[in-house]
Order: C-alpha cells, then structure tokens, then sequence
C-alpha cells in the first residue's frame, strides 16, 4: 500500500543536509549506465497553463520516480518501488524541490571551490540577490553567504570590498 505524505510531512522528515548527502552520492553516480535522468518535459496548453513532467532512477537503488508540476497545482512526486513490483509512496514534494535546487549549488560549491576560497563569483543569478535562498529552500538556511565582520563587504557583492 502507497504511502502518502503532505508537503508538512516532508517538511518535517527531510532537511536540507539530507537533500546534500543524497545529491552528492546521485551526482557521483551519474555517468553509471544505469542511471536515468527524464530530462524535463512541459506540455503547455493554449490557455498558457502547462504540466511539467521529470523522473529518474539511481543504479543501486530500488525506486524510480516520476514528478508532475503545473501551472495550476503543486509539485507531486510518485515514487514507485521495483521490489514492490508498484507505486510506493505519493508526495507533495514542493520542499523537495526546493531543497534540491539549494542542495545543487551547495554541493557544486563543496565540489568546486578550493578548501582556502575566500571569493565566490556568480553568473547568470539575473536580480536574485545572493543570499535571497529563501525562496529556493523554504528553510531560511542560507548556503552561500558572506560573514559581515570576517569579510568586508560591499553591496552587490557576495565578499568582495574593492
């Protein structure tokens, strides 16, 4: 029998470091053969709405996943269990997209930066302020942020004074 979890639910059973921990093991596994990633699918409608569609599966792993997001309704995750042999849990999963989006760039940055980096350079973030992630993670945890008195600071500019 599937489980069910409200967006509350996900709130509370999944955090942010989750969301890292599990990224960062999918992205190390994502030139396996047997990892999939559906890249998105959006199927608009004359009316300007429009449903988008994303799923993957790890290698290792029992579960597939299937999301459905539209226009004119929250995101929905189906996660379907191979075991099982059928749909193992359904779940708003308006946190779990959040977290991911934070969660990638946390651990692009864990990846990428060097253990010593003391600036951090951001393009394509439009008018998005840089520590404006509440929106992307519900939480208000910021990932990447300046420390006011460790760094001197200046307007526009995640660390630099100059």
């Amino acid at each position: 029998m599937a489980v069910y979890l409200s967006r509350a639910d996900v709130q509370q059973f999944v955090s942010m470091a989750d969301a890292m921990d599990v990224l960062e093991q999918a992205f190390g596994k994502w030139d396996d053969d047997n990892s999939f990633n559906l890249e998105r699918r959006r199927i608009p409608r004359q009316n300007g709405k429009e449903l988008n569609i994303l799923g993957g599966m790890a290698p290792d792993g029992d579960m597939m996943g299937v999301r459905a997001s539209g226009t004119v309704f929250n995101n929905v995750m189906m996660l379907f269990s191979e075991k099982e042999g059928g749909l193992a849990c359904v779940m708003e999963c308006g946190p779990i997209s959040n977290y991911r989006t934070g969660a990638a760039s946390g651990v692009a940055t864990k990846s990428l930066a060097r253990k010593n980096a003391k600036v951090l350079g951001v393009i394509g973030a439009g008018r998005t302020p840089i520590v404006d992630t509440w929106w992307q993670t519900e939480t208000g945890a910021i990932m990447i942020s300046p420390l006011p008195g460790a760094t001197a600071l200046k307007p526009g500019s995640a660390t630099r004074s100059e």
